[in-house]
């Protein structure tokens, strides 16, 4: 695993081997300008791994999750429609870690305000991701 990012809120990390990207949010409490450092960082390892044509499969933890102010999705799905074009070429698929009914219920609609450029699906554990991850279909080899 190779650490790229590490802060009070969040941990982002990527598993060179298995290509994954892992952003794991690590605190309940928010903190603005954390969230902001980590969306950078975010944006930035998208547009190196576009640049160097590497493929990685995305994997969201959002178990430790709180309550967030809603301007945060509102952040989230800008910066998903500024990567639209990379994803096409550098992201197989993407997997939500969520282990809270409730928290599924709150994201799938703010969510649905972005359609997916690559198959993405919420899970309840890793070894859900890694299942989800081999299916053909969300291999950008296989597309």
């Amino acid at each position: 695993m190779i650490e790229i990012l590490k802060l009070e809120l969040a941990k982002l990390y990527v598993d060179e081997n298995k290509k994954i990207l892992h952003i794991d949010i690590i605190s309940k409490k928010y903190d603005e300008q954390q969230f902001i450092t980590l969306l950078d960082y975010l944006k930035n390892f998208w547009l190196l791994a576009y640049e160097a044509q590497n493929k990685y499969y995305m994997l969201i933890d959002l178990v430790n999750i709180g309550f967030y102010p809603l301007d945060v999705y509102t952040k989230i799905i800008d910066i998903l429609h500024s990567l639209e074009q990379i994803f096409k070429k550098s992201l197989h698929c993407s997997c939500i870690v969520i282990e809270s009914e409730l928290t599924v219920n709150i994201l799938k609609p703010i969510l649905s305000v972005y359609k997916s450029v690559r198959p993405v699906t919420f899970i309840n554990k890793y070894e859900e991701a890694i299942v989800f991850f081999a299916k053909s279909e969300n291999n950008l080899t296989n597309v």
